[in-house]
Parts: structure tokens; sequence; C-alpha cells
């Protein structure tokens, strides 16, 4: 007997080793037409009834023990929506990374798919660290096991012609060295840009052919990169041909031209002539993003094929988006961070934040700290206030159903509570407490009115113990802090001869 896992939490079960049987039970639990074999919703090239070769990577998997996981009941459409990684729980990636081993096929633009998440690795400021996104050919040590470009006799989806990667998959899955794979996900490089109806026609009912004689694999389906050449363009028309497609019956679509259609920020570029390498007319949408925001923080250096780091940047965050829904993540359900106003403040003050799924939130933390005062308005805004001991970093809302974590990073600014003591000399030892100053200094000044500390002798997030500078005038003055989040507030200090 095998087991069927589906999207949703559907189990069946089947005896290998009838083809007829295989089809009925798959259109019955997924809810298809009467018929024992589905009927392919275009012209295929090969029999209604599941192969032999369906039949022989079910019975491989029933020896090692795997879960078969069928297509998904319902369109899985991942586009410029699903570049935001911190909507993503942790929960998912992990199991994306437990349960998922992906076969990828593709040439230079494809990579932008694996450079992205290779150099997300790396990416310090990314939800959860980058090293929560490691990937490699096999799983080892615990990360995504994703094959890269493992199948011979074709290079992407119309290279070295429109069919070849077809015949190299079937080759890769036969082998029962891969019958442990269970995603598969091809791309184009610039073959869209002159395809015709047929050839795309072609195209999908290769990968229909493909899902019934594989039913335990899900296919990916994808667009091409954009050319240049606008909305009436063949590219653009010929990737729409591949969307309602994948829309109609049932289908996972990476939407690779869509994701460079739009910037971070959800700004549109489609319809000006947008290219593979982010230009438009009038400018180039990645390079203006990545000079208005800074990099290691809101993005990070990658390398992107014919393109701009930003770019492979939201196609790793996409494809994470693609590998937690292919592991069963629904997140209709989850929490998520639009946006939080004011973006800097001190210890104590109140923050708005907007999103969505707010209801039933248990907790909210700003750099990991966690706060006790918050307020549920709506399932779409909350209030919280920034707690004692805060330090600048994401804000995540917690709730039963998954964890939020926000895009951009919460700065706190310092707050001075108190000096000890408040009147003394020239070169005198004094200890400032508050909250916000920073594990570490850094590039953060005390001042003594004008005049900056006269040495530091100690330093903590709530503690820095510091001299008064041997040049400060005497008399009352105020003593303040500047740090990269802005200034703190003063507190007055006199110095005596």
């Amino acid at each position: 007997m095998r087991k069927i896992e589906l999207l949703g939490g559907v189990h069946v079960r089947m005896v290998a080793g009838a083809a007829v049987g295989v089809a009925c039970v798959l259109s019955l639990a997924l809810g298809l037409s009467t018929g024992c074999a589905e009927t392919p919703p275009i012209e295929a090239t090969h029999a209604d009834a599941v192969s032999p070769s369906a039949i022989q990577s079910v019975d491989a998997a029933v020896d090692t023990g795997e879960t078969v996981f069928a297509a998904p009941a319902g369109s899985m459409t991942i586009d410029h929506r699903h570049t935001r990684l911190a909507a993503v729980p942790l929960k998912w990636i992990e199991a994306a990374k437990r349960d998922l081993h992906i076969a990828y096929g593709h040439t230079s633009h494809g990579s932008q798919i694996t450079t992205g998440m290779t150099g997300l690795t790396t990416f310090a400021h990314a939800p959860y660290d980058g090293s929560t996104y490691t990937w490699n050919g096999g799983g080892a040590g615990g990360a995504l096991d994703l094959a890269d470009t493992p199948f011979s006799g074709a290079h992407d989806l119309g290279n070295p012609d429109f069919t070849a990667w077809a015949a190299a998959t079937r080759r890769y899955l036969d082998d029962p060295v891969n019958a442990h794979v269970n995603v598969v996900i091809w791309s184009w490089c610039g073959q869209v840009s002159g395809a015709t109806k047929a050839d795309i026609t072609t195209y999908l009912t290769l990968m229909s052919g493909l899902e019934r004689d594989y039913p335990a694999v899900r296919f990916v389906y994808m667009t091409g990169h954009t050319d240049g050449s606008g909305l009436a363009g063949t590219l653009h028309v010929r990737n729409q041909q591949i969307r309602d497609y994948c829309a109609a019956h049932d289908k996972i679509l990476y939407d690779f031209e869509d994701i460079e259609s739009y910037d971070p920020d959800g700004k549109y570029f489609g319809d000006k002539h947008v290219s593979d390498s982010c230009a438009y007319d009038g400018g180039n949408w990645a390079i203006e993003w990545q000079k208005a925001h800074r990099k290691d923080i809101d993005w990070y250096e990658c390398e992107s094929a014919h393109s701009q780091p930003l770019n492979a940047n939201l196609k790793a965050y996409a494809a994470w988006w693609l590998w937690a829904r292919l592991a069963g993540w629904e997140p209709s359900q989850a929490p998520s961070i639009d946006s939080f106003t004011p973006t800097s403040a001190r210890t104590g003050t109140r923050v708005t934040l907007t999103g969505s799924h707010f209801t039933g939130a248990t907790a909210v933390s700003f750099g990991g700290i966690v706060s006790t005062e918050f307020v549920t308005h709506s399932d779409t805004r909350m209030t919280v206030r920034v707690p004692s001991g805060a330090v600048s970093g994401r804000i995540r809302v917690i709730a039963p159903s998954g964890t939020a974590v926000s895009v951009g990073v919460f700065a706190v600014k310092a707050r001075i509570v108190r000096i000890n003591p408040v009147v003394g000399k020239r070169r005198a030892r004094v200890v400032i407490k508050g909250s916000g100053f920073g594990a570490k200094r850094g590039g953060s000044i005390i001042r003594f009115g004008t005049v900056k500390c006269g040495g530091y002798i100690s330093w903590s997030r709530t503690q820095i113990v510091c001299r008064v500078p041997a040049k400060v005038p005497i008399g009352q003055l105020l003593v303040r802090m500047s740090t990269s989040s802005g200034r703190s507030n003063t507190v007055a200090f006199t110095v005596k001869r």
C-alpha cells in the first residue's frame, strides 16, 4: 500500500501496480470528474491511463518509506505578492527543508533563483537569520534538498528545443536513484520571446503528461523573463497563455515575469517596457530601489545573471514562499505585518502596526525583547508599547497560527533616564543609565554640551560609564547621546571647578 498526501491534509491509500486504479483514486481524492482516468485539458501525447513509469516511481518510494505528494487541489501562483519573506513562518521553512526533494533545471536567467538563495544564507538581516535558509544538493546538515541542474539532455525549457526537457525529466525520474524527488521545476531562458502559441501548447501538453505519469511528483510551471517588449509583445502574450492555463487547470506556477515587473514596494513597471535587467522607460527600478535603501539591511549583494542583486533577492524570497506552500503552508491563517509607525522611537513609545490576522496574537517583540503592553484593535491594526530594554531589530507578532516578522527594522532610539552624579569636575567619572544604548558603542557618542565625552570606561544596553571632558565649560549643560538611530533626550549636568 502507498500513502498519497494531498495539500490540505487529505490522505488516500492505493495499491501500487494498477494504472487505472491510480487514476481513479487521484480523481476521487481531488474531486475531479467522475471518469476513472483524468481527461487532459489539452490534447495530450500520452495515454490517459497512468504509465508504467508512474507505477515504478510509486513502488520505489514504497521501498524507502517516502511520502508521495499529489498535485494540490486548487491553483497556486507565486508572483510579486509573495516576495515578503518575513511572512513565511519558520515552522514551514523547516517543513520544506525536511520534506521537499527538488530538482531544478535552468540556464543563466533561471540561476537568479539559486544565486539569490545562496546570497540569502549569509544575509544577517533575513528573518530568523540567513543561516535558516541553507540549501544544497542532498539536504546535508538539515538544509533544503535542491539538486541544481541535475538533468542530462536538456539545458532549460527551450534549449536545445521545446521538447528535450520533458524527455530529460523522464530519464531522471525513472532512475531509481532519484525516487525520492517530489518536486520538479524548469525555467526558460529567452525562448518565450519568440515562441508561438503552438510552442507553448507543446510545453503545457508535456507538463500535463508528466503530471499524469508521475503522480508522486509536483511539477512547477514557469513564465519567461521580461524582455522589454511590453504588454503587447510576444513574451507577455505567451506568458499570459501559461497563466490562463495554470489558473484554469489548478496548476502550480512560479511567475518569473511578474516578479521582475514590480519593485518591493509594489510599484508596477510592466507597462513601461521593463526588461530582464530591470530597466524600464526612464530608469532601472532595481538600481533606484537599492540606492534608496540600506545594503545588508534592506537588500543584499548576490550574483544575478543579466540583472541586479535585488531581482535575485526577490526571486529567492518567492522561491522560499513556494517551498513553504509545497510543504503545506496555508498563508491566509498566519499574521502578517505590512507596516509600522513610527519606524524609530525610544522605549515606552506606542507603535501602531498594520497588517492582517492580528486577532488572537499572544505576544509582540522588538529585536527579540517582548512587550507586555499591546492592544489588538482589529484583525488589521494593533498598538504596542516599545518595551524597556528593547534593541533595534525586526518586530514580531506571535500568534497560534504563526509568527509575523516585519520587513523593515525598527530602530530603538537611546533614552537617558539619569546621570550620577549630577555635579562633577572635569575628568570625573559618571554613570549614565537608560535604554537603547546598544550592546556595543559602535559609532555612538556622548556629548556634554557640544564637547565629546572624555573617555569611555564601559558600555552596555542600559548603562554607560564615561568621563567628563577635560575642556568642557564650567557651569550647567545638557548631556545627550547620538546614535545611528538619532539623538537621545537630554539630562542636566553641572561642571564645577
